[in-house]
């Protein structure tokens, strides 16, 4: 997987600004990592070590899956493969329409020396040449004028070629993923938006989500306790209506929250850079 990353990411930042390859470090580096390696140190056994206040069959499960609609594992690496799939595409366009160019340039070059050598008689050679020089004005069509960029790899300067349509298809690339990263901030807000305790008894309180400030997408706190609470007719009332009846919700106690709280802030804090740097490389 790191083999093809690298790949990906050697080809795309070819044609990309300085805050395209920023936008890559960033999701390449700090967020995929956490989801493939660190993560799965605290969010092992979120299930398993989340625990109510009653034993009745179902109703731990039940509560569990109204805290937890999905994972924050399983939501960042979808949110990740969504926000890259843009740049995976196009770093395979760019791949095709670099092979065409050299198909081009092949053809030109190949031509050129069959004029040199017999200036009397410039048909094509053979079969092949004649199918290679046919396709050569479809192919001047479909590439268009042919720029070339100098940058530097390594401590290599390189030529890469360059079209219109290239420049056009990194930055659709640039507008898809500005879309996903918009829309899983948005989703995850609204999966993770969980009622801290304190809250309950300050809603107006701007870090509290039924203020419905703009940054608490970004700062969503886990809470150590979560009330599972349930009305008549719902999953929880059923399965655990004693406990429901009684006290008006089941107390359930939620593994490391702290830790939980501080990879939610980062995983979103960056969403939220990586959305305004998306911004910021289609204007500038």
């Amino acid at each position: 997987m790191w083999h093809l990353l690298e790949k990906i990411s050697e080809q795309v930042t070819k044609y990309s600004t300085f805050l395209g390859q920023l936008w890559y470090i960033l999701v390449f580096v700090f967020r995929l990592i956490v989801v493939v390696t660190i993560g799965g140190a605290v969010y092992g056994d979120e299930q398993s070590a989340f625990k109510c206040s009653t034993d009745v069959v179902g109703c731990q499960n039940i509560c569990y899956n109204q805290f937890a609609k999905v994972s924050h594992m399983r939501f960042w690496a979808f949110q990740l493969l969504a926000v890259a799939t843009p740049s995976v595409f196009f770093h395979f366009y760019s791949m095709y329409m670099s092979g065409e160019i050299q198909k081009l340039k092949n053809s030109e070059d190949h031509l050129r020396q069959l004029e040199e050598a017999d200036q009397d008689h410039l048909l094509p050679k053979n079969a092949q040449d004649e199918k290679d020089f046919k396709k050569m004005s479809k192919r001047r069509k479909s590439i268009g004028h042919v720029k070339v960029r100098k940058i530097y790899s390594g401590n290599e300067l390189k030529e890469i070629p360059y079209t219109n349509k290239i420049h056009y298809a990194y930055y659709l690339s640039i507008i898809i993923r500005l879309i996903m990263e918009g829309v899983f901030i948005y989703i995850g807000y609204t999966l993770f938006k969980l009622m801290d305790p304190k809250c309950q008894h300050t809603p107006t309180d701007p870090m509290c989500p039924g203020s419905n400030n703009p940054i608490y997408f970004l700062w969503i706190r886990v809470p150590a306790m979560y009330k599972c609470e349930g009305n008549p007719g719902t999953d929880v009332y059923t399965a655990c209506t004693m406990h429901v009846r009684d006290n008006g919700f089941v107390p359930c106690f939620v593994s490391r929250p702290y830790e939980k709280t501080v990879f939610l802030c980062y995983m979103s804090i960056l969403s939220g850079i990586c959305f305004v740097i998306s911004a910021l490389e289609l204007v500038i």
